[in-house]
């Protein structure tokens, strides 16, 4: 485990696949602030200069940082370059703007709001180029369309719901702009959460009575996950080879790491257990909170 110096939580939000950590943490009065970790385990802390909180949600594999500030999920978008530049941004019209994912290219996805409060607010994707040009777009009829990842190629995945608070689906962005939307059969809520850069994602979806995992690979088909024991599962995120890692519940939380063959390692560290996020690179090297620690290592 690791932490930030002097942090009471040490948080992760994504890792690289040369080992890079980024996240963020909380310090003595409970502000948010950025850290970047790098392969060595050397911690660089970091703010945007002039907004209270600091959150990354996204590091590509050149190092180049993405996430909000002035707000956990939503706020202003930011971007931290490798010599620690930071340059913010915000979706034109929008009322806060919610960064979720960079890829190599530098091209920044997420969602937006288009109302003042979370009362009759709707939302909408949208992809900002690394010039800074920003694309919006929305799944046709769908009141909220949220972004969660984008891959090299300029998928982007996420979920959407045509009515507030009523049932999700999944949906693919290609690179040129179509969308198509899916759910798991049964489900009452489907929600991709991550995609790697041959097209397979990975989420969750709520079957009416608790939340599970799934993974859609990029020629159509869909597997759910079930882990032995486990009363329900929560994914963190899929790499190239296709595992899955995650967090499952039964009297207290483990995580496991999914093969693409369908086998299934789980793994607890002696006295703890994950928080609430994993994520995995293409080494099988995970990145998480355990019980507010920062974590890396391979399950």
């Amino acid at each position: 485990m690791f932490d930030v110096a002097g942090a009471l939580y040490t948080i992760p939000s994504a890792i690289n696949n040369v080992g890079a950590v980024a996240g963020r943490y909380y310090d003595s009065a409970g502000q948010l602030h950025g850290f970047v970790r790098d392969g060595a385990g050397t911690i660089t802390t970091f703010d945007v200069t002039g907004h209270l909180t600091t959150v990354p949600r996204s590091i590509n594999n050149f190092g180049v940082i993405a996430g909000v500030s002035e707000g956990q999920l939503c706020g202003h978008g930011f971007i931290r370059d490798t010599n620690g530049a930071i340059t913010s941004f915000d979706v034109p019209d929008a009322s806060s703007t919610c960064t979720t994912s960079i890829n190599d290219q530098g091209q920044v996805a997420g969602y937006y709001f288009v109302a003042p409060t979370f009362v009759g607010y709707t939302s909408g994707g949208f992809v900002r180029e690394p010039n800074g040009a920003i694309t919006t777009f929305q799944v046709s009829g769908a009141l909220h369309t949220r972004v969660t990842s984008i891959n090299n190629k300029g998928v982007v995945v996420g979920y959407t719901q045509y009515v507030s608070d009523g049932p999700s689906q999944g949906y693919i962005r290609d690179a040129a702009g179509a969308i198509s939307a899916f759910s798991v059969p049964g489900a009452l809520f489907t929600a991709a959460l991550d995609v790697n850069n041959k097209g397979d994602l990975t989420g969750n979806y709520y079957d009416g009575a608790t939340t599970h995992t799934f993974v859609r690979y990029n020629d159509g088909t869909l597997v759910t996950i079930s882990i032995p024991g486990s009363l329900e599962e929560r994914v963190g995120g899929i790499n190239e080879k296709g595992d899955v890692v995650g967090y499952s519940y039964d009297t207290s939380a483990h995580g496991y790491l999914r093969a693409k063959d369908g086998s299934v390692t789980r793994f607890d560290l002696p006295g703890s257990s994950p928080s609430f996020e994993m994520y995995i690179n293409s080494a099988g090297v995970v990145a998480g909170t355990i019980d507010f620690h920062g974590y890396i290592g391979k399950p």
